[in-house]
């Protein structure tokens, strides 16, 4: 079964590509994002490869990068934002609650809005005007989200983007992450080390190492703790998370030397966030 899946999207990428003059692949290097890149390699082995580096990847994002891109010949263009997490936290707070919750918050109180849109999507459309590709394909698939299954069912995997100015194309969008990890045992894709690094009730995923958002699912905290102890005290102490959660909870400021005791002693207690009250 797998292998006709392959086959259907092997014809469907070489069908679709065809049919464009300019293309480009935008890849965060994690499993979605190479096995699209995989398919479209097969079709143009030297296709653009466009990375918006955040500033916060994964250090396995990092170190995978740098070993892959030259072994594997990938012609990359690697994009830096122009904004930092922690300056955009500064203007509009911590990314709390999913950027697809639109009916139940107003926009305004949702910073992951704005987090999405400064640290990648803003830095990737300008860059898609600049250059003039006129397709643009990703490893988005309609099992990550509500908001991506609706507008991909609603679009199609292929669809003209008025951001973007250009098409955008989803070549896995219905693939299962089951499907995804027998088809790259079977093509030999590889992959990211963060895939190895596992934990119950935490789907294993590219992106910001220091992203809060929907802090509460998915035990976000307890694998940054687990997998990444010095990162996870950087969000807690340095960017002021720590801090952020305890006055959102007891709704008084908390001296840092306290901090630190409630840090060691009890570093469950940042596992969970408060509900936003900003509801409409």
């Amino acid at each position: 079964m797998i292998k006709n899946l392959i086959r259907q999207t092997q014809k469907v990428v070489r069908d679709t590509l065809k049919k464009f003059q300019k293309p480009a692949i935008a890849c965060s290097f994690g499993l979605d994002s190479m096995l699209s890149l995989y398919f479209c390699r097969q079709i143009i082995p030297d296709i653009p490869v466009i990375w918006v580096d955040s500033g916060c990847e994964y250090p396995d994002t990092y170190r995978f990068i740098k070993k892959i891109v030259p072994t594997e010949k990938i012609n990359l263009v690697k994009i830096l934002a122009k904004h930092t997490f922690l300056w955009v936290v500064g203007r509009h707070g911590f990314p709390l609650y999913s950027r697809g919750n639109m009916a139940k918050y107003n926009k305004k109180y949702l910073p992951a809005h704005y987090c999405c849109l400064y640290l990648k999507r803003r830095p990737l459309q300008q860059h898609i005007r600049n250059t003039g590709y006129d397709i643009i394909v990703d490893g988005m698939r309609v099992d990550e989200s509500q908001m991506r299954r609706y507008w991909i069912t609603k679009r199609g995997i292929c669809h003209y983007s008025k951001d973007n100015r250009s098409y955008r194309f989803h070549p896995v969008a219905y693939w299962t992450r089951d499907q995804e990890e027998e088809a790259t045992k079977i093509l030999k894709i590889p992959l990211n080390t963060i895939y190895k690094k596992k934990l119950e009730g935490c789907i294993a995923r590219t992106g910001c190492w220091c992203c809060t958002m929907n802090w509460d699912r998915g035990n976000r905290s307890k694998y940054l703790r687990k997998y990444y102890p010095q990162l996870w005290r950087i969000l807690m102490i340095n960017y002021g998370f720590a801090k952020f959660l305890l006055k959102q909870r007891l709704n008084t400021e908390i001296p840092n030397e306290k901090i630190e005791d409630i840090l060691e002693t009890r570093p469950c207690f940042f596992d969970t966030v408060q509900e936003n009250n900003n509801k409409r």
